[in-house]
């Protein structure tokens, strides 16, 4: 062999080594060195979502919970991860360092873990599902585990129930959308909204409680539960529609004082009604008669 051709076999070999070599410290650079930014939290009224980075180099995602009682990791093909999907592993209330890494294909070929971000678990209530009872006018629902209070919602309006049902009796008729959220005093709780419940409500005006007139001042008082915009009032046979009168709401009922000074002539017999004001606010009774 010439003194030349094995320069070129030693060169060759120096190459080669050279470039294996450049493939390892590739295949380092790029397993070793690169780290996904911190975990990104999204939360919204029903989920909670932990993101890493994307990254197309390596086949997987490993997601790290660590705190002082307990840890887990959770490994993933995708770099989103749901608490839902991890719900059985977490304990409601307790602090959690998170951080992920990305998944070489080859043992050992992981990445470095993120810096961790800090969270704080909790749990989402159960969903109310809601009934309607349109003969009696109730909303209900069922009782949510770990709920201490309901919030009803409709037409801009929030009320706080601490029972599971809602009387419509005291609204005004309509069509109106109802949605109820469980709710807990406790921060490891979440609370979730109910699915929307459409309800055409009704509503039957009552007749009238009691009446009282006074042949001095020829005023005539109503006793009734509810607010009336229209009263037909009867004098023997003459029937009459009033809509001026005085009102007044006193411990849960509604006191109407109408004159009738103007049609008063010793009549004795005097009769009142509530009027209807459309198709979901309705009067379907009688006269309530009053004898002087």
């Amino acid at each position: 062999m010439t003194k030349k051709k094995l320069l070129y076999i030693i060169f060759g070999a120096i190459a080669a080594v050279l470039a294996i070599a450049g493939v390892v410290v590739a295949f380092l650079l790029n397993y070793d060195q690169v780290v996904p930014s911190k975990v990104e939290i999204v939360a919204n009224e029903c989920e909670v979502f932990f993101k890493s980075d994307y990254n197309e180099n390596y086949h997987g995602y490993r997601f790290s919970f660590q705190s002082a009682n307990s840890s887990f990791t959770y490994d993933s093909e995708s770099n989103v991860v749901s608490l839902t999907q991890i719900e059985d592993k977490v304990i409601a209330g307790r602090n959690y360092q998170i951080s992920s890494c990305f998944l070489g294909d080859n043992e050992g070929g992981n990445s470095k873990f993120s810096e961790p971000v800090s969270w704080t678990s909790y749990q989402f209530l159960e969903k109310p599902e809601l009934e309607y009872d349109e003969d009696r006018n109730i909303l209900s629902w069922n009782s949510v585990k770990n709920a201490d209070y309901y919030k009803v919602y409709y037409k801009d309006t929030e009320i706080n129930k601490s029972e599971n049902f809602f009387d419509l009796s005291q609204l005004e008729g309509g069509e109106y959308k109802f949605s109820v959220a469980a709710c807990s005093n406790l921060t490891e709780y979440k609370f979730s909204t109910s699915a929307e419940i459409e309800i055409s409500h009704i509503k039957k005006f009552r007749a009238f409680e009691s009446m009282e007139f006074d042949k001095e001042t020829f005023t005539l008082t109503l006793i009734g539960r509810d607010k009336l915009n229209l009263i037909e009032i009867m004098l023997e046979n003459e029937n009459l529609r009033v809509e001026n009168f005085d009102l007044k709401y006193e411990q849960g009922k509604y006191k109407y004082t109408i004159d009738l000074k103007l049609k008063y002539n010793g009549q004795t017999r005097i009769g009142a009604r509530p009027v209807g004001r459309d198709k979901f606010n309705v009067y379907e009774g009688q006269f309530v008669y009053l004898f002087t």
